[in-house]
């Protein structure tokens, strides 16, 4: 396979083009540098898949996992339109294909994360106002969310691992020392 497309190696009940629709060069954020050298996607796929089995990380939890993953690429191809050459305000097409995809992901109204894409909310002692972003930094928070949501997913997958390899004995620490030499 040329791209990332996992799924070509069996997502179970999720549809493959709702999680990638393309390979990496098709999403701006796998697409900001060089390429590794072509590996076997489906192979790679397979031992992640394995391995987070031996984890202890159900099949479930891995295709939630994939979809969120999923849903921060196409975040990254949300497009972003000024409203006006001042900078002042923008707005996201309710029919961009990134949007739906990202919303139908993560189980999200598309008129919500329009809404918050664009505006930031300001609570003072008394009120709530909403400020119309301008696209720069629309473009700027669409990325920190990104960044953050990519940030949970890491955690979680740390937590995971740290918990399946806790011993039940209580914790020992070694350091193991391989001789190659000797």
């Amino acid at each position: 396979m040329g791209g990332w497309e996992p799924c070509e190696a069996g997502c179970g009940g999720l549809q493959p083009d709702i999680l990638t629709a393309g390979g990496a060069e098709t999403f701006f954020y796998t697409s900001q540098g060089t390429m590794a050298p072509c590996t076997s996607d489906a192979a790679d796929l397979d031992s992640t898949r394995h391995a987070f089995l031996l984890l202890g990380v159900p099949e479930a939890d891995q295709l939630e996992l994939f979809s969120i993953l999923a849903a921060i690429l196409h975040l990254g191809n949300i497009v972003v339109r000024g409203k006006d050459r001042h900078g002042d305000g923008c707005f996201v097409e309710p029919t961009d294909e990134a949007l739906g995809l990202f919303c139908t992901l993560l189980g999200v109204e598309v008129s919500q994360v329009m809404r918050w894409l664009c505006h930031r909310k300001l609570v003072t002692a008394g009120e709530t106002y909403l400020k119309p972003l301008s696209r720069q930094q629309a473009l700027d928070s669409r990325d920190a969310l990104a960044k953050h949501m990519y940030g949970q997913v890491f955690r979680w997958m740390v937590s995971r691992v740290n918990r399946a390899l806790r011993s039940r004995e209580g914790h020992q620490t070694f350091i193991g020392i391989l001789d190659i030499y000797g």
